[in-house]
């Protein structure tokens, strides 16, 4: 049964791009086309109220759709009369923008799922930038959080020098960022010399880097006395804070933290079993890690460790 129906639905398709029995003009965005009245108006209510009601529309016999182009709205006839795969990349916002329009719920369900399975390094800018745009925070979220989660590869593609300040900024004010603290305020530096960046925006990226997890010597022989950072001193006074965090804070903590995931309160609950390596459940980022064996069962003295994104058991 189910193929009789794709047979008579591919039918209608055909039909409707052949024009023939078509009784409704439709013009796009750079170009037209036909269509048949009864197939709008089963397709969306949208084309049912400007085709049945008293509007211009239905007397004139022609809809115009000037934000959209005729490949999509091929596109949109292909979805709903063939079942086909049609969204991708570089279609699906387009998509997103005529269902929300139009108000075709299942083809926006079907784009919002591409959106959330298909982030990835190469497109995740881009694409944050575009589901801001649209209104879709939970999912500009989730893009803000694969960057953070893969700031080094960013960084390493020149995508961060892509940023505009406003973006940059809302990342470097992540706590997960976990890229090597001296390396964010490398790329930092960097950015700002790119983009010629004036005082008053130095100073709010400066602001955003956790000094306490960049070297003394780090600091002193790549910052303090580089040229831009000399010649204001309201940059001068946000370094030499950063500097003067120093001694509070490695009084404090372990020197080993350079980064400030791995300097987190990590959220974990511990599962020891004396003839297995022990199993760590980490709530901070819903994972489980599995530690080696040690030969023997930790004593009551035991301490974890939580260093470049690994947990390491020490202490007897």
């Amino acid at each position: 049964m189910e193929g009789v129906q794709k047979t008579f639905l591919k039918q209608i398709y055909e039909r409707l791009i052949q024009g023939d029995h078509n009784d409704v003009k439709l013009v796009f965005q750079g170009g037209s086309s036909t269509g048949s009245k009864i197939c709008l108006t089963a397709l969306s209510s949208f084309f049912e109220v400007m085709l049945l009601s008293d509007m211009l529309e239905k007397n004139t016999g022609v809809v115009t759709l000037p934000t959209v182009s005729k490949q999509t709205f091929d596109d949109v006839l292909k979805f709903h009369f063939l079942g086909e795969d049609i969204i991708n990349d570089i279609n699906c916002f387009l998509l997103f923008d005529v269902a929300e329009m139009m108000q075709l719920d299942d083809l926006k369900g079907v784009c919002l799922d591409y959106l959330n399975k298909s982030l990835t390094t190469e497109n995740c800018i881009q694409r944050w930038r575009s589901l801001k745009k649209f209104g879709l925070e939970d999912l500009a979220t989730k893009a803000v959080q694969h960057i953070v989660k893969n700031m080094e590869k960013f960084s390493e593609k020149g995508s961060i020098m892509d940023l505009t300040k406003d973006e940059y900024l809302q990342v470097l004010s992540q706590d997960a960022l976990s890229q090597k603290e001296e390396d964010v305020l490398r790329y930092v530096q960097m950015w700002s010399m790119k983009n010629n960046s004036s005082v008053e925006t130095m100073v709010d990226m400066f602001e955003q880097i956790r000094f306490e997890h960049v070297s003394i010597d780090y600091l002193i022989d790549n910052v303090d006395f580089t040229s831009f950072v000399k010649e204001y001193d309201v940059l001068q006074q946000v370094v030499q804070k950063g500097l003067k965090s120093h001694h509070y804070y490695y009084k404090e903590v372990n020197l080993f933290l350079d980064n400030r995931f791995s300097g987190q309160m990590v959220d974990a609950v511990f599962i020891i079993n004396d003839s297995e390596a022990p199993t760590v459940a980490c709530l901070t980022d819903n994972s489980w890690y599995e530690l080696e064996a040690s030969g023997h069962s930790p004593g009551h003295g035991f301490q974890l460790l939580f260093w470049e994104n690994q947990f390491t058991l020490v202490g007897a």
